[in-house]
Parts: C-alpha cells; structure tokens; sequence
C-alpha cells in the first residue's frame, strides 16, 4: 500500500513539472508581437519591457527584442532633399510601415513608447510553462503580461513580459546573432545617387554565415551546422535568362537607400530599397540564429517578368534538389535536368555541406489574367541560362518567377501606369538552415508548421507574488537605492541607500513618516511598502529654522510631552535610544505670496520639550520670510501666523508656537490649560479613502471611527492611532479624539 501511494505521490509530482514546461517544438521560429497586441505597455519605451519564462518552478529571464516601426512617406528613406522627376517627398505620396533606424533616413520613431505598430520578437524555444503565481525579482510588480502560444499542430508555452525593474538588461546577456560591418563607413550610406558601393558585411550565428559585398550582393552562405562549407555563388535578381540588363549587381550600383539596419539579441534587420528604374522597390532581411525570412516589395514600371534564385558554387556537386513538385529530388552535378514546373511552396538543397530549405510565399491583388508564379531550375555549369553574375556557372540554381501576361501592370505606385493596373506584390523567402542530408519531410515539415502558424493570447497575469517594496531616492540625483522587489510574507528585507558625492543619507520615509535612520534598513515583509530614501546634499546649507512646537495629545504638563513616564514616544516605542525624542515632524518653507507653493520640506526630531531645528538647503535663503508649515503623523497641519525670517546662526530666536494663541495661523492652537498652546491632535486618517496614516486635514468622524476600532484591539507600538504618544491606544486616545472631533478641527491656512 505504501509503494502505491508512493507511485501516486510520484506520478503527481511529475504531472505537476510537466506542466511547467513549453511543449512547443517549434526551435527556429521566431514569435512577433505587435504594439496593438500588447497595449499594456502602450506608455512604456521600448527598453523598458523585459521577458521571462517559468520552468519547474524557477524564473528565468530570456532575451526579447523590439523593433521599432513607423508609418511614413514611401520616399522617407532617400531623404527630404530627393529630388528625381515623380520620386519626390511629397503628403500626397503612399504611405508605408518601415523599421525604424536613426543611422538612416528614416530616422527613430517620432513616438518613443511602444506603439501600435512597434514589434516585440522573442523565440518560441525560449517559452516556458505557466507560472504558479509568483514573480520574478527585478520587475515592477502589477506590469505582467501572460502570453500564451499555441501550435495548432500540438504544444504550448508560455512566456511572460514585466516593465523592468531598472537593473534588467533587455537581452538578458544572450545574443542570437552577430553583424560585422563597415556599411557605415561607406560613401554611399545611407542614401546613394549612382555608383556601386561595395562593402563587407557578415552575418554570424550559431547555425550560418551570410555575407553581402555591396546593397543587393549576397554572395556567401557557410551552413556551421554542416561542414561549413561556402555554398552560395550568388543570390540572383534577372529579368530572363540572357537578359543582363538588370541584376543584383546593377541594382546595387542604381540609385539605393538604407532603410533600416540594426541588430538585436534575437535577430538583425536590414533592409534597402532601390532597384534602378524601380527605386522603391525593396528587400528585407531578418537574419534569426537558425532561420532567415526575406520579404521583396516589387515596386517597378511595368516588365515582361522577374526572377529571384539561389546560385549554388561548385561545393554544392553532389547534393539533391528538391521542391514540393518534385519530392524525389535531382542530383545537383552541373549537368542539366529536367524537373516539373509550377508553383512553388517549398524547396530545398540537401546533402554532405548542410540542408538548406526554402518556404515561398507571396501577397499580392495579381490576378490570373495580369501574371502568373513560375518556378525556376537550371544545373549547369558548362551554359548556364543566365550568366551575367557570380562565377560564370550554374550549380542547382534555383527559385521562383513573375511572368506578366498584361503588359499594362505595373507595380510603382509613383511612375508606373495607370492606377486600374496598379498591382502590390510582396514575395517572401522563409530559409531553415540545418545539419547535412535533411530529407523531403524536412521540407515539408517546416512548409506545414508555415501554414500552421502558432497563436498567441495575451492576458494580464493572475498573480499574487508577495509584498512589493519599491523604493526611491529623494532626490533622484541625491543617490540610489537597492533591495526593491518582491517578497514573500514573514521574509527579511534589507534595503540600502547609498549616497551619491556630494549628498548624505538623511532617513528611510514611508507616507513621509520616518522609518529608520540607518542607511541600510532591515525589516520583515508583512506588507506593500512605497520607501523613500533621503539624502542631504552636501554643499553650503541653507538656513536654520528653529521652533517650539508642543503636541496636544503628548503634552504632560509642566512643559513637558512625557505621556509615557520613561521618555518621548520615539523612545518608548523603541526608535531611539535617547529619552528626549518625543516624535518626528516636518517642518516646511512655503513660499509667502499666493499661492505659497512649498520650497522645501525637513524632518526633524521633535524633543520633549518641543525644541526642534530643522536645515534647509540653500534653495532656501537666510533673511527671506517664509510660512513654515508643521505636519505630524496625527496631529492637524498648523502653519504660523506671519511669514518667518530664517537665519543660519544656532543663536537665532525659536519661532514659539506655545505661548500665544495667535502665533498659529487663524489662532489653530489647542488650549493646554497651564498657558501653553499646543498642535490639535486626531488627524490620522483620510475619510474619503478610508485610508489609516493618510491625512485629510480635518479631525473628524472617520478619524474617531478608526481609532474606535484599535482602541478596542488595545493596540501597541508606533501607530498613527497613538494620538497620545504612549505607545499604546486605550481610553486617554478616545477621549482626547472625541473633544476635536465634536469641534470638527480642520487645517487653517493662507
């Protein structure tokens, strides 16, 4: 019975883990998110948003990328200044989506958030299981986004996005992909008139090497997942085959313009638009570590066809053709072939150097009547059928082609035809590139997961991930903080502020209240907390205010606020070791003419004989007049009847809020009943949030509900209820709150 329920234990603990793990089989595509997907982060820039998957009951962050895109004139990309016949910028031009790139006409995106038409791009096989309510460190708490991903061929995965916590880094220190060049350098960056312009640029990863030697020159293919062996003599652009009028070469030398070029830890981006007498047609490339998409926007007066081929070198002697009209394949050997044509959705070259397979889609309004897709195959090294590029020979060349049977479309949506023959034709070209002697199936495995695109849902996460402790420095520029995060319950938190030069660390506030003195601060987690760090600067200080301030509810008599016999609340409750600390107020400088903006706030320590001094800096200045302004934790905000000169000498006169009456502003003092006055004391809740330690500025029934509810709970401890400074909320706290509340005290000011 025991080694049954043992089995049982066993099998549920493993359904558990199972489903904490992707099943997702999907490890050379990529996943793309668009800005209207995930308007959840609409107000945030793009590195701002980090990404995570959850595995067995870990966090692990992976590496995203995002891409930004922007609607623009179709000419955005030859500059404001281009000026050639219809080819000019103009609002009344097409407008287009491109990728955005400040090296380049384009420019960034006039929107820095992540907007609607932005891309966020990670990798399927970076996916996890779903989470089981915790978060990740390092985020903020309240920004997760679940994105669920489905393969409608079976599998799922999940993978989660925050607004970064500050210290993350977008591409958790993974890069997919590498681009080296000198395209930068060249004269003909970004924008170019005439001439070619030659350049060295490969691309690296982990799979292949790509390499171009000028804008539409692709002339190196290495598979490092083979034998790394150069397979591509040139990746061709003709018209027909004998017809050299144009071709890649000439398309590089025409005019041309970078449109984007850019590299991230998931993929790079390049993409240049012209194409001689087509100069918006344009190409992009998205290089992933396994998996290169190539999108071809034909934008050209009308042509009597076009074709777009892989040429093999000789390296490629030996290896099978395929394509999805001939599945049995065709030995790539030099010698010519004869294969079925058609239209093509996949094909591929397989053997000893590596597996290339090539998906072929196209988007377009082309109809029957104006064209037709064509395949295209020629292996022959001794008279290739189109020899007016690369190295004179044809080794599997192979592809696809448009044949126009209507000489009247065109596809130049500026200077082609007439708008009822304008036709949009996107190709795109989807290459897997794998280990030697992939099969048929290969092929067509990717040509059916292609069609089967995976799917995506996004949702806010449902997760309670413990207590969020942010923290912040004030000033910002004063210095930083760390430990922020979340906890789990009952755990130990250490926050730390660190003094940048020229500052010191003041205190630890929470809701403007001092929590600690220590520049490291240590506590349990038993709750949200919003910290603020404080932090002096160092520099000349301002002037000294000096005050004498006695809180109703403290005061003891005989010029005293000892309520609690052995000392100050602060003492008695255990936040100071000195038995003359009596509470922490704040004193402010506010501005004497309407409408007495506040210059600048202190906190100090308020003694039992309500001395207190607090030092301002020096954005405020000795021998102007000032309002000072008091707030306490639980005592009504009073401010003084006259504006006060303030001096830097530790001589200076006390400003005496104690002995008259008329020192408070419209005489907002509590009677003391031995001569001295004192600050009204009940204010410790906000009656329209219902909120404990948030202050409204009126003493009134909610404040007198509320500490109803702790006296009859005895509570104990440095808690706003405490209106009489003690450290314990019994019977005195009611009665004293009952009197204000009956007489509705509220905060008189200027």
């Amino acid at each position: 019975m025991k080694q049954f329920l043992l089995f049982i234990c066993i099998l549920f603990f493993q359904i558990e883990l199972k489903a904490q793990v992707s099943t997702l089989n999907r490890p050379n595509d990529p996943v793309v998110l668009s800005g209207s997907q995930l308007t959840a982060f609409s107000n945030l820039t793009a590195s701002q948003i980090v990404g995570f998957k959850f595995v067995n009951g870990s966090w692990t962050q992976i590496p995203i990328q995002v891409d930004e895109k922007e609607l623009m004139d179709i000419m955005a990309p030859y500059g404001p200044n281009a000026n050639s016949g219809n080819y000019v910028p103009s609002p009344s031009n097409p407008k287009i989506t491109f990728y955005c790139d400040s090296t380049t006409y384009t420019g960034a995106d006039s929107n820095a958030t992540f907007d609607s038409d932005d891309e966020l791009v990670f990798m399927a096989k970076d996916a996890g299981g779903q989470s089981n309510g915790t978060t990740p460190s390092g985020i903020i708490s309240g920004t997760c986004q679940e994105v669920a991903i489905t393969d409608p061929l079976g599998g799922t995965g999940y993978v989660y996005l925050f607004k970064n916590g500050g210290s993350l880094q977008q591409g958790a220190g993974v890069s997919y992909i590498t681009y080296s060049s000198n395209v930068s350098s060249t004269s003909g960056f970004p924008s170019n008139g005439n001439g070619a312009n030659l350049e060295n640029t490969t691309i690296t990863t982990s799979k292949y090497i790509w390499h171009f030697s000028a804008e539409w020159v692709s002339d190196k293919l290495q598979l490092i997942v083979g034998n790394n062996t150069d397979l591509l003599d040139r990746y061709k652009s003709f018209f027909a085959n004998g017809n050299c009028l144009r071709h890649e070469d000439a398309f590089s030398a025409g005019e041309n313009a970078y449109v984007c070029v850019k590299v991230g830890p998931i993929r790079a981006i390049r993409s240049y638009m012209g194409a001689v007498s087509g100069p918006l047609t344009e190409r992009t490339h998205l290089f992933y570590e396994s998996r290169q998409d190539i999108a071809t926007d034909l934008r050209v007066h009308n042509i009597v066809s076009v074709f777009d081929a892989f040429d093999y070198t000789p390296a490629a002697n030996g290896m099978t053709y395929r394509n999805n009209l001939n599945t049995t394949g065709v030995t790539i050997d030099g010698q010519p072939d004869v294969v079925t044509t058609g239209v093509l959705s996949w094909e591929q070259v397989s053997g000893t150097p590596g597996t290339i397979s090539i998906l072929h889609r196209t988007v377009t309004n082309l109809t029957a009547s104006d064209g037709s897709f064509i395949s295209y195959y020629d292996d022959n090294a001794a008279h290739p059928a189109s020899n007016c590029t690369g190295d004179g020979q044809a080794w599997g060349t192979s592809g696809v082609g448009i044949h126009f049977n209507n000489g009247n479309v065109c596809t130049d949506p500026l200077n082609g035809c007439a708008s009822q023959f304008l036709r949009n034709i996107t190709t795109r070209r989807i290459i897997y590139l794998d280990a030697p002697n992939g099969s048929s199936t290969t092929a067509s495995s990717y040509n059916n997961k292609f069609n089967n695109a995976l799917t995506v849902a996004i949702s806010s996460c449902q997760i309670f991930s413990g207590f969020s402790i942010n923290t912040a420095s004030n000033p910002s520029a004063g210095g930083n903080t760390s430990g922020n995060g979340v906890y789990t319950p009952g755990s130990s938190v250490t926050v730390v502020a660190t003094a940048n030069t020229g500052y010191s660390f003041s205190n630890w506030t929470e809701n403007g209240n001092n929590v600690s003195n220590n520049a490291s601060y240590n506590f349990s987690a038993t709750g949200n907390k919003n910290l603020v760090a404080n932090f002096i600067p160092n520099t000349f200080p301002g002037p000294t205010l000096y005050v004498k301030i006695f809180i109703e509810g403290y005061y003891s008599g005989s010029g005293q606020m000892n309520n609690s016999i052995i000392g100050g609340c602060l003492y008695a409750v255990g936040l100071s070791t000195n038995t003359a600390d009596a509470d922490y107020v704040t004193l402010s400088a506010m501005n004497e003419n309407p409408p007495y903006n506040l210059i600048e706030s202190q906190t100090g320590i308020l003694k039992i004989d309500g001395s207190i001094h607090v030092t301002f800096s020096s954005a405020v200045s000795t021998g102007i007049a000032y309002y000072i302004r008091m707030t306490h934790r639980n005592a009504l905000e009073t401010w003084s009847a006259v504006p006060v000169i303030l001096s830097n000498t530790t001589s200076a006169t006390p400003y005496d809020f104690t002995n008259l009456r008329s020192k408070a502003y419209g005489n907002n003092l509590a009677d003391l009943l031995d001569g001295s006055w004192g600050i009204f004391s009940g204010d410790i809740s906000d009656a329209a949030t219902i909120a404990i330690g948030v202050q409204d500025g009126i003493i009134e029934s909610q404040d007198y509900s509320d500490l109803n509810n702790a006296v009859t709970l005895t509570l104990l401890g440095y808690i706003a209820e405490d209106i009489t400074g003690d450290g314990i909320v019994e019977s005195a706290d009611d009665v004293l709150m009952e009197n204000n509340v009956y007489y509705t005290r509220v905060v008189i000011k200027p």
